[in-house]
């Protein structure tokens, strides 16, 4: 290089090739290449310093296709980067120190209250309040314990473990089960057995989590279409309302209490039960409104903070508000006892356990299992749509195993992933593990802590939350779901399984999502996979005719565009499957760097569920990478999917490019490798300068060009029609010309595009059967002709002539044989 002297591998023939430096990635020309004269002997090769040298090569060509901040030293395991070149564990004390500490707080804050509202989930009506420290030391210590682990062992830095609110709902339907059936049991008793439910639940999630990474089918959640399952999600959303409801009124949500409610609203307001329902119904839509976009846990912990300081304000100024709102703060007690957990372990624990209740409800522990670990993986996979890389399943399936084995082990509740209390940490500004490693020690220290504030605490709102939490499921699942969804009958499955979550309970909603997801993966998927044929922009190539120039360089560097031909179902799965194949050819140490990716629908027959997440990947792909990405046959609902969501823009980095079929895609394609190499527009050029390097005998273009006829074509004329007469060749000097056949009398198709130094109505010399296809010039321009007449009085007069003629034309129809039977072995791969 002339600009920092890097040196790297070369063939002899490198040199005034056009390069970029890997070294300092200025773009010149090669301008010298020293030839080893000799083999080294075994004696004189060092293998360390070879395995260096691989390894500084790879790690390079990675650096040309990833940001240099997300590259991963090979060094540290080649075989993992390569298949998880965009999986990174970034350093602990990343990013600003101060945003990561504002992050942490804030996001620790938000998950402080979120857990009081999941608490009060499992705090059954008439309990008294010392039971209620039960349920939040239970929720609070899994936080705790998945937020540290997390923290320290996950790719996902930003990552939050808590129980989620539809795990929440789900524990809360069983401990409310477990009441119902201990009418005469013992206050400890009731304790015990509802908390070892949850702590059962707990470690059988863990332990699945295991099974499921044994099993190394973590990805089956890539290829199911388990958006069906949303219909229990939104069907625990209603639970969640009716949780909130309860808790405040001591009475059931019920269709006749809301429909009274509307016909009676001025009965309502006078009722006092009801205004301090009102409020967190209030409280908990306007959070909805206000921060379903806008999830920066700042904003969110003040708006928490800011309504329990307006409310206390309230009433210690004597202001005229609603005795029951005023009676709602201080309503929930809480403490910390350290001997509490260590009755955990104790034989009189075990004694107050009445394990004949827990049989009883051995279908609902395990339908919330498979919901929770479901929903877990589910989350994983849009986090990698958010971020735009893919993450190790197989790490996060086991940190959450652990982390909910250890939560259950020390008392705790099941864990999930928290998908919006994660990403609201990254948007916070959290740029390494220390944000989420502070979030979890601001609940230890609440958890500590935190009994003298909770008089303070109005009931409304962690109320209010399990209000938002349910809107939000609701809204997320039946309504914002719905254009996620490609086909209407994926999205009636949906609403069928919320029909029978609400009406038959959550269990039988599972089961009814988890079959139905089953069902149309095994009927739509079939047995076939997805990608019909990965070819390269080397051999497979458009219908245009190049010249000899253009060809040379598409050999070269046509392998930097991919062709991707998918076919029958295609899921937001199988597109993950692709990703691998793509992450692969761009860790490829020898092969030229990827600018092109093109996906052909054609031979596509239907769309799964949620292909958003999977279009959202690729773009994220292309946008990092600076690849173009075209998709051919795409269909209309598609294309209007995805230019809704922003993605179809040819003239924007990493937007969507769409073209009618492959071929169009192909030359627009091979057209930016010429125009990169800087010949795209070859220069105004004679036949004879076209025909130089290509022609077997130079010596004979003069007397060719003696019995040549040139002709003047214009724009939108034709050279010949198909049925016309085959009388003559033609070589092509200068403008575009179509090849293009009519089919059933009417339907017009482009088999070719010829540009100059080409010829085309070869065949027209040696065969009497009429022209196959028509030739229209695309741009107007010069051709030269060759008639058959002048063919036959040169082959008596200047039979040499004719003999130089007739091997340029066998040269040429070998070349083609050649490329064809090359195209044709790549499609056979």
């Amino acid at each position: 290089c002339k600009h920092c002297g890097h040196l790297e591998r070369a063939s002899a023939t490198a040199v005034n090739e056009e390069r970029t430096c890997r070294e300092c990635g200025t773009k010149g020309r090669v301008v010298a290449v020293q030839v080893q004269e000799s083999a080294p002997s075994e004696e004189d090769v060092d293998l360390g310093d070879l395995a260096d040298d691989l390894i500084e090569e790879i790690d390079a060509d990675m650096a040309a296709v990833v940001p240099k901040a997300s590259v991963p030293s090979l060094s540290k395991g080649l075989p993992n980067v390569l298949l998880e070149r965009n999986v990174e564990r970034v350093s602990f004390f990343q990013g600003n120190p101060a945003l990561n500490l504002l992050s942490g707080l804030s996001t620790g804050v938000v998950s402080f209250f979120f857990c009081i509202a999941i608490a009060i989930l499992v705090f059954p009506t008439g309990w008294e309040s010392g039971y209620f420290s039960y349920a939040l030391n239970a929720v609070l210590i899994s936080a705790i314990v998945g937020g540290i682990l997390t923290a320290l062992r996950s790719y996902i830095y930003f990552g939050v473990s808590a129980l989620d609110p539809a795990g929440g709902a789900v524990l809360g339907i069983i401990v409310a089960g477990v009441v119902a059936a201990m009418p005469e049991a013992e206050p400890s008793s009731i304790a015990a057995t509802a908390l070892t439910c949850a702590m059962g639940m707990a470690i059988i999630t863990g332990f699945m989590a295991w099974f499921t990474l044994a099993c190394k089918s973590g990805n089956w959640i890539r290829f199911m279409p388990i958006q069906i399952l949303g219909g229990v999600l939104a069907g625990l959303g209603v639970t969640l309302l009716g949780a909130a409801y309860r808790f405040l009124t001591g009475s059931q949500l019920s269709l006749a209490t809301i429909m009274k409610g509307l016909k009676d609203f001025g009965l309502v307001l006078e009722s006092g039960s009801n205004w301090a329902w009102l409020p967190a119904f209030l409280f908990g839509w306007l959070l909805f409104v206000f921060f379903r976009k806008l999830r920066n846990p700042v904003w969110l912990a003040l708006a928490l903070v800011a309504t329990g300081a307006l409310c206390n304000g309230l009433r210690m100024a004597g202001m005229p508000v609603p005795q029951e709102l005023i009676d709602g703060c201080g309503r929930l007690v809480y403490d910390f006892d350290v001997g509490r957990f260590s009755t955990l372990y104790s034989l009189q624990f075990l004694d107050s356990i009445d394990w004949a209740v827990i049989d009883r409800f051995k279908v609902e522990l395990a339908a919330g299992v498979v919901l929770t670990l479901t929903m877990a993986l589910y989350k994983i996979t849009r986090v990698e749509s958010s971020v735009g890389r893919e993450m190790s399943l197989e790490n996060e399936l086991m940190i959450l195993g652990s982390n909910n084995v250890l939560a259950g082990l020390a008392g705790g509740v099941p864990l999930s992933f928290c998908l919006g209390r994660s990403l609201g940490n990254r948007r916070g500004g959290a740029m390494g593990p220390l944000a989420a490693l502070i979030s979890s020690l601001a609940l230890v220290a609440a958890m500590l802590f935190s009994a003298p504030i909770f008089v303070y605490v109005p009931s409304f709102i962690p109320a209010g939350l399990l209000v938002f939490f349910g809107i939000n499921l609701i809204n997320r699942w039946l309504f914002a779901a719905r254009a996620e969804f490609f086909r209407a009958d994926d999205y009636m499955l949906l609403v069928l399984t919320f029909a029978v979550t609400v009406t038959f309970g959550y269990p039988l909603g599972v089961g009814t999502g988890l079959a139905l997801a089953m069902m149309v993966s095994v009927t739509r998927y079939g047995s076939g996979g997805v990608v019909k044929q990965i070819l390269s922009g080397t051999s497979h190539r458009s219908h245009v005719d190049r010249a000899s120039t253009q060809l040379k360089v598409l050999k070269e560097k046509g392998d930097s565009i991919m062709v991707i031909r998918l076919q029958g179902f295609v899921t937001v799965g199988a597109l993950y499957g692709v990703l691998q194949e793509i992450h692969r050819r761009m860790a490829a140490p020898d092969r030229v760097p990827l600018t092109t990716m093109i996906f052909d629908f054609s031979a596509v027959r239907r769309f799964g569920s949620a292909m958003s997440q999977g279009f959202a990947r690729l773009h994220a792909l292309a946008l990092d990478n600076d690849i173009n990405l075209i998709l051919t046959h795409v269909p209309f609902e598609i294309e209007e999917r995805l230019a809704s969501a922003g993605y179809v823009d040819a003239d924007r980095q990493g937007g969507f490019k769409l073209f009618q079929n492959l071929d169009y895609a192909m030359e627009w394609s091979e057209d930016r490798v010429l125009e990169a190499a800087g010949v795209l527009s070859i220069k105004e050029s004679t036949l004879p300068e076209l025909l130089e390097p290509v022609y077997p005998k130079g010596g004979y273009i003069p007397q060719l060009m003696k019995i040549l006829e040139p002709i003047t074509i214009k724009t939108g004329q034709y050279v010949f029609k198909q049925g016309d007469p085959s009388d003559a060749m033609y070589f092509i000097q200068s403008g575009m010309f179509r090849v293009e056949l009519v089919v059933d009398g009417a339907k017009t198709l482009r088999l070719k595009k010829m540009g100059p130094g080409t010829v085309f109505g070869e065949m027209g010399l040696y065969t009497d059967a009429p022209r196959s296809a028509s030739v229209v010039a695309a741009e107007g321009g010069t051709v030269y002709r060759l008639s058959k007449k002048r063919i036959a009085l040169i082959e008596t007069k200047l039979p040499s002539l004719k003999s130089s003629i007739d091997r340029y034309l066998v040269t040429l129809l070998a070349g083609r044989v050649a490329d064809a039977n090359a195209m044709v072995m790549d499609l056979m791969r």
